[in-house]
This record gives C-alpha cells, structure tokens and sequence, in this order.
C-alpha cells in the first residue's frame, strides 16, 4: 500500500521504504470458495512463511524497516491465522554488522524467512541476507537462537520434507565482475558497479 504522502499519485513510491507494507490473509475450507481479504499483524510486517504446529500457527516476518535502516525477523503465533501475535526478535539486522556482512541496501536485510520443523519442538529458519543465507534453530519455547551463515547466496523460497530428506527451492546469485558501471538509482547499483548478479532458480 501507498504510504500517505504518496495515496494521490495512486502508486507506490519508487522508494521501497517510503511504502507501507500490510500482510493481508485469505483462507478456504473446500479448495473452492475463498474468505475475503484480511489485514493482519502490525503495518510494516512483511508475514512470509507459517508451520501449522498442533493447535497453533507459528509465523515468521520481517520488518522492513525504512531506508538506511536494518530490517529484523520477527516470531509470530496464534491459534488463528487472523490472529497471529509477535513472539519476539528471533534475528536483528544489526548482527549482520558484527559478523561482518556488508550490507549494500542495509533496509532490505535479513529478509524473506522460510519455517520449518526438522524436528518436534525444534524450528529452523532460513533467512536471506545481502551477504549469503542465514540458518537459525531453536527449540520450544522457541526464544533462544543459534545464528550459522550457510556462505550460501540463496534467497530461500520454499522447503518441503521427503522421505530422502530436505528439500529447498531457491534462488542462486551468482556474482560476476561487471563489464560496466551502472550510475543509475536502482537501490543495487552500489552492487552493480563492482559485480554483474546473474540469477538462476535452484533446488538444493
């Protein structure tokens, strides 16, 4: 959604930052007929992923923080999916800084959490990171993290689990030296004028 300055251009801003961002939910009971649109959790919480566990939802989102800000992964749980509330910070952008990362559009990191549960009473995330995908475990109640840098440049989209294993769909950037410099605004062009990103969607 357009942020306020931005409602009479009945467009987004071209900054990221500058829009505000609302997760809305739908759900069906027979695969056919769809409930209408709903707002959930708190403007500028970005819900990305959701592990049905036995009588709750347990949700991960990341806030997006505005330009020049880090964005952070947040817990959020309910026995309804309308009614998901915060857990608390499982991952601050910030700590990108002390591991050392460097963060081209710092408003962008970490961003985009994939769930899952590799285990009962264990929660896995993966988070993309300007620098390579993060891995993070905890156990219930799910407020202690253990952060690894998989040295991965993933963006992670989807994980499911088979009989062989994990299976994890996901976007690979590969970065190449540039031919030429990019002088434009694209919020990457920092990026750019070092590297060429090729992208290729792989199964990992």
């Amino acid at each position: 959604l357009p942020a306020a300055q931005h409602v009479a251009f009945q467009g987004l801003s071209a900054s990221s930052g500058d829009n505000l961002i609302v997760t809305h939910v739908a759900y069906t009971t027979d695969g056919a007929t769809w409930s209408a649109l709903q707002p959930i959790l708190r403007p500028q919480y970005w819900l990305w992923s959701v592990v049905p566990m036995a009588e709750a939802y347990v949700g991960a989102a990341y806030h997006t923080g505005r330009v020049g800000e880090t964005s952070s992964i947040t817990l959020v749980a309910g026995d309804r999916l309308e009614a998901l509330l915060p857990l608390g910070t499982i991952y601050d952008g910030s700590s990108l800084d002390r591991i050392g990362a460097h963060l081209t559009c710092p408003y962008m990191s970490p961003c985009e959490p994939v769930l899952y549960q590799p285990a009962p009473d264990v929660l896995a995330c993966c988070v993309r990171t300007e620098g390579a995908m993060a891995l993070g475990v905890s156990r219930l109640p799910y407020q202690q993290w253990r952060w690894w840098d998989t040295r991965q440049r993933i963006h992670p989209s989807a994980l499911v689990e088979t009989t062989a294993g994990w299976l994890l769909a996901g976007r690979e950037v590969v970065l190449e030296p540039a031919n030429s410099l990019r002088l434009d605004r694209d919020p990457y062009a920092t990026a750019r004028r070092v590297h060429r990103e090729r992208w290729k969607t792989v199964l990992w």
